[in-house]
């Protein structure tokens, strides 16, 4: 898991500190495994990455619509340009749009049938902007969800080979790197259409309610826990010969 602060304010600055990650809908069941962290130090002249330690993620409340607002506005910003622009945003871009046009909250089978027509997708986005994204979450139409990290392990040998090989690292060629970039993103989208056509939808008692239709299109899509929003194959690591060790947990 490859972190940066434009995405995840709150995330651990140290090695061993705790954190806060953000994730486009709300955070809930069991993160399937410890992850090892990096996180981002900084982007020009290169992208440097730190190596924080091993984490547990455990899910959290979601951000409420004041927390959401008193985030920075690159924080806000950097998440609406996302939900946009990448393949796992679709249901959350999908949804406020038929809000929009609809003036109710959708059901799954509405954002389903859209999520499954690529032509309907592309014509759709054209019309919404950023900050109509953003606004959504500062109203509680939509919500940030929040899984909190503890530092359950650091492996210093990991840490010794990263300084040892750091000269002799070869990015990929930039081409290279935005085709898969591209192909990684198209493949993001097609498995939320597919998910949504094969998801089955329990009926609830309340039904047809905001909270009980916002949750079940919330869940609908979950990003795979070992990537991130951020692209780090050209990023070199930055060279931390910590020996630090933290935590007794399960690596």
């Amino acid at each position: 898991m490859c972190l940066s602060l434009d995405w995840n304010p709150h995330a651990p600055l140290n090695p061993g500190d705790p954190g806060l990650y953000f994730i486009e809908c709300a955070a809930s069941g069991a993160w399937p495994e410890i992850q090892r962290v990096f996180m981002k130090t900084c982007t020009k002249p290169k992208a440097l990455w730190k190596h924080m330690g091993y984490y547990r993620m455990t899910p959290s409340e979601s951000l409420s619509c004041e927390e959401f607002s008193t985030q920075p506005n690159i924080i806000k910003q950097t998440w609406a340009n996302g939900i946009l622009d990448k393949g796992w945003g679709c249901p959350v871009w999908t949804r406020i749009w038929l809000r929009r046009q609809n003036h109710r909250e959708p059901s799954p089978e509405e954002v389903e049938e859209i999520c499954s027509n690529n032509l309907r997708l592309a014509e759709i986005k054209k019309t919404l902007r950023w900050q109509e994204i953003s606004e959504a979450y500062v109203r509680g139409d939509e919500e940030l969800g929040v899984w909190c990290m503890k530092c359950v392990g650091y492996d210093v040998e990991f840490q010794h080979s990263l300084v040892d090989n750091v000269g002799s690292y070869k990015p990929p060629e930039p081409g290279k790197k935005r085709k898969h970039q591209a192909e990684q993103e198209d493949t993001e989208a097609i498995s939320v259409a597919e998910g949504l056509r094969t998801r089955k939808s329990s009926k609830a008692t309340g039904k047809g309610t905001k909270g009980d239709s916002r949750a079940a299109n919330t869940r609908s899509k979950r990003r795979q826990p070992d990537s991130d929003q951020e692209d780090y194959s050209e990023a070199d690591i930055e060279q931390d010969d910590s020996t630090v060790r933290r935590g007794s947990g399960p690596l």
